[in-house]
């Protein structure tokens, strides 16, 4: 049976914020207290401030100084495909109702007030993608898609345990910043829509992620939560001079000498950064119930830029080369990348007995306002989906959490029968993972907080589809295929 919440106790069984933190119980941050009358606390504490001799700001600052010393193009694709954060991803991406650690920037900004006091959580992720289509009766055509491999940190803090005033101790702080170890940046743009490509797998993850959020507990059984996912347009005028010599033009069109050529290169960068927001609301009416909501805004990174090229074409035997004839071509530039579209969740977790939560999950997307890297919309166009998801998360007697998940996410693509060649297929997805916190580490003497240890795995299956091309578009067309998943994390209570 667990023990009822105390005056000394927020609803999470963890010690409340004005409470002295000699010798206090620090239970793992993995289990919600199911009995108990629940008590009220008023939402602010007057008074001067308390006397905290060493503020936890130092890790949050290390955060920061991290985060903004990093390049600017950024974006949060890692979260939609395949997740981040390994009770999250262990859990399905179940985790509407049950977010409370550095993660609930994503899956539900107003989970942050479950942060009674501070964390740091590093870690890292690495997966990978083997996927197939082939032609009727040709072979198996594997297209280049890249292994990943990233590292995210994570900060969650109540402003009122940060710095000393109670005043602040309805508001919660959250970072979130993965960033990828091979490449900054990856943007694959295809020639056409004709190309046979897998949609939503070319570069996703191949990019930083960056998010902000704070909640606010309104009521004991209460909170609302706002993030911002930041991301970068990228500006692109490109130049080029190139001086050729007009007397080696013939001889090589005719494949008889080499072009004779100077070119001049003139590149330019500029990132616009922008915002698009998360929004979300929980309510824990019950000690053994909790209700999710949470809206995520559109976002796409967009290159826009210009392409010119001016040809000068030289007499170059004459000293000082004299003009002859000069030429230009001028293209603008305009592409979309990592596109993700508004969504809605709805989720809701239980406690049926006393070490077992089960979190219940659905997602709707508007895919059906896709735009492909070109800027146009793929016709037939694509349609809204919704995604149900189930996690499941038990604690041994020993301190060990066991979880899983399962979700299954429906393809927006609709079957290609013209000319378009847009691979995707339905998923199902499956995964599980392990945690166990240590109440202190004796073999490291400076560190007297608890620590929390976390490990996942998902396996996702690409349902093998076939698209049945139309007379003059081609033979059929199957795709297939499977994605790894893995990643471990460390949290550190402070």
């Amino acid at each position: 049976m667990t023990a009822q919440p105390t005056h000394t106790q927020n609803r999470n069984g963890f010690p409340a914020a004005g409470v002295s933190r000699v010798a206090r119980p620090f239970p793992a941050r993995t289990s919600f207290p199911r009995t108990g009358a629940i008590p009220r606390r008023p939402l602010y504490r007057a008074g001067p401030r308390r006397a905290i001799a060493r503020p936890r700001t130092a890790p949050l600052l290390l955060l920061l100084a991290a985060s903004l010393a990093w390049p600017v193009q950024v974006c949060g694709g890692i979260y939609d495909l395949p997740g981040l954060g390994a009770r999250a991803v262990a859990l399905g991406g179940a985790y509407t109702a049950l977010a409370h650690d550095f993660t609930s920037v994503y899956y539900n900004p107003a989970g942050l007030s479950g942060e009674p006091e501070s964390s740091m959580t590093l870690g890292g992720v690495w997966a990978k993608p083997s996927f197939h289509y082939r032609e009727a009766g040709g072979p198996d055509q594997v297209p280049k898609l890249y292994a990943v491999g990233g590292a995210y940190f994570g900060v969650a803090t109540n402003l009122a345990h940060l710095t000393g005033y109670d005043q602040l101790a309805p508001w919660t702080l959250g970072i979130s910043l993965y960033m990828p170890l091979e490449r900054a940046l990856l943007v694959d743009i295809p020639t056409s829509s004709m190309n046979r490509s897998f949609v939503f797998y070319r570069d996703q993850s191949q990019v930083l992620s960056f998010l902000v959020g704070v909640s606010w507990r309104v009521l004991d059984w209460l909170s609302v939560g706002v993030s911002g996912n930041f991301l970068a347009d990228l500006r692109a005028p490109n130049e080029a001079f190139v001086d050729v010599d007009i007397r080696t033009v013939v001889p090589y069109l005719f494949q008889l000498g080499e072009l004779v050529k100077e070119v001049r290169p003139r590149i330019m960068r500029d990132a616009k950064m922008k915002v698009a927001p998360v929004v979300g609301v929980l309510a824990d009416p019950a000690a053994w119930l909790r209700l999710g909501v949470t809206y995520r805004g559109k976002f796409y990174a967009e290159t826009v830029g210009t392409q010119d090229i001016v040809l000068r074409f030289y007499d170059f035997s004459q000293g000082v080369p004299a003009l002859d004839i000069t030429t230009a071509v001028l293209a603008d530039i305009h592409y979309v990348h990592f596109w993700n579209p508004h969504q809605v969740s709805v989720g809701v977790a239980f406690s049926p007995a006393a070490s077992l939560w089960v979190a219940l999950d659905l997602t709707w997307a508007e895919w059906s306002d896709y735009r492909d890297p070109m800027r146009t919309r793929p016709q037939p166009g694509f349609s809204d989906t919704f995604t149900p998801r189930l996690g499941l998360e038990y604690a041994l007697p020993g301190g060990i959490v066991l979880r899983t998940g399962y979700f299954f996410q429906p393809s927006p693509v609709p079957e290609q029968t013209q000319a378009s060649n847009y691979l995707d297929n339905d998923k199902h997805v499956v995964s599980a993972g392990i945690g166990y916190t240590f109440p202190r580490l004796p073999w490291i003497p400076i560190w007297k907080k608890p620590l929390t240890v976390e490990g996942f795995f998902q396996h996702t299956h690409l349902v093998t589809r076939t698209y049945h091309k139309e007379p003059g578009f081609g033979d059929s067309l199957s795709m297939g295929g499977y994605m790894l998943y893995a990643g471990a994390s460390l949290q550190l209570h402070y």
